[in-house]
């Protein structure tokens, strides 16, 4: 049995803009898958492409990528998120990449994170099972 732990309201990282924002504000809009992903890392940009032009999980889970800030600043050329210092992937447990954690709307953390893109691979067919199982089927087929 896993038991849920809350997000830490300080969790804070940098949108593309640079900007700070909280993660219990992204996941109030949607539950979020956060990747962790590092530049230079082989298995990152496997993982880093299985995301490519996904924003959302089975119509209902957001995907976004985590990433520890370049030098420079946040590279607004990529939809990433930007953990400043790393210390939001450590306090989440994201401590190798690639990993992901599964954020509840209401900022629980419902199971451990996950490591390498296999396991993160199948996680995202696990959320796409819950929530087909929780979709209520179309008008058409409760009719006929």
């Amino acid at each position: 049995e896993v038991v849920a732990r809350a997000l830490r309201y300080a969790n804070e990282v940098l949108n593309g803009d640079g900007e700070p924002v909280r993660l219990l504000q992204l996941v109030a809009q949607a539950p979020m898958l956060l990747v962790s992903v590092k530049e230079g890392c082989g298995a990152c940009d496997e993982t880093k492409a299985m995301f490519e032009g996904v924003e959302m999980i089975a119509g209902r889970v957001r995907v976004q990528l985590l990433e520890r800030t370049p030098p420079n600043g946040p590279d607004a050329s990529r939809a990433h998120l930007w953990d400043d210092q790393g210390q939001v992937a450590q306090s989440l447990g994201l401590n190798a990449t690639p990993s992901a954690i599964l954020i509840a709307a209401n900022g629980s953390i419902p199971a451990d994170p996950v490591y390498g893109t296999k396991q993160i691979r199948e996680l995202i067919e696990g959320i796409e099972e819950a929530v087909a199982q929780t979709t209520p089927p179309p008008t058409s087929e409760i009719i006929s």
